[in-house]
């Protein structure tokens, strides 16, 4: 039974919230805030990313202390049968920070940036515009930012969804697990975990 990436415990939210204050800090750091030893901070902390819920550690920009660039909050209307469609196209495109599917009729929300007014009117026009099924509801102009974080809440106990790493498809249950010498690969079923095997054996470390 793996339990670290399908439930986080205690001193797992503790090492989230401690990277949360500050990505920059060192796993010594993060063990002595923690009060836990510095090999057991690097286990977790790799173990999370491997699971998925770590996606990359990323700087944090304040969009007040640039001289130039505008963001923007636009409302969206998609049919009920392609929002998800919609949604996807919209999360691949680079001016687009941020994408949510909402209740309401105005079902589709994304946060968009560029360098002056007139690249967000161009985006608006020439590529979210433009995607079949749309409808623009409004636009807001963000004029200030004062707060501007992940909008998440994690609390001990929280379970983490796993994807298999051969098929891609949502882990049920207990993973099947393979370790390498970089950590574990998660598999939804034993019949994946052979095919990675002799996909990728020539190439894993064990």
């Amino acid at each position: 039974m793996v339990k670290l990436p399908l439930k986080l415990d205690s001193l797992d939210v503790a090492i989230l919230q401690a990277l949360s204050e500050d990505g920059r800090r060192s796993y010594r750091q993060i063990a002595q805030i923690v009060k836990a030893s510095t090999p057991t901070v690097q286990a977790r902390f790799e173990r999370m990313i491997q699971s998925g819920l770590i996606s990359r550690i990323a700087p944090i920009y304040n969009v007040d202390r640039l001289d130039k660039g505008f963001g923007a909050l636009v409302w969206l209307k998609v049919d009920a049968n392609k929002v998800v469609k919609v949604a996807a196209e919209m999360a691949r495109l680079e001016e687009i920070k941020g994408v949510f599917v909402t209740t309401g009729e105005g079902n589709l929300l994304v946060k968009i940036f560029g360098k002056d007014y007139d690249t967000i009117q161009s985006i608006i026009s020439d590529k979210i515009g433009v995607v079949e099924g749309v409808q623009l509801l409004s636009t807001q102009m963000i004029t200030k930012t004062l707060k501007d974080e992940q909008s998440i809440a994690i609390e001990p106990d929280t379970g983490v969804l796993l994807s298999c790493d051969y098929c891609k498809g949502k882990i049920q249950g207990s993973p099947a697990t393979f370790k390498v010498l970089d950590g574990e690969r998660y598999f939804c079923c034993n019949t994946c975990l052979t095919s990675y095997k002799e996909k990728y054996g020539s190439k894993l470390r064990v």
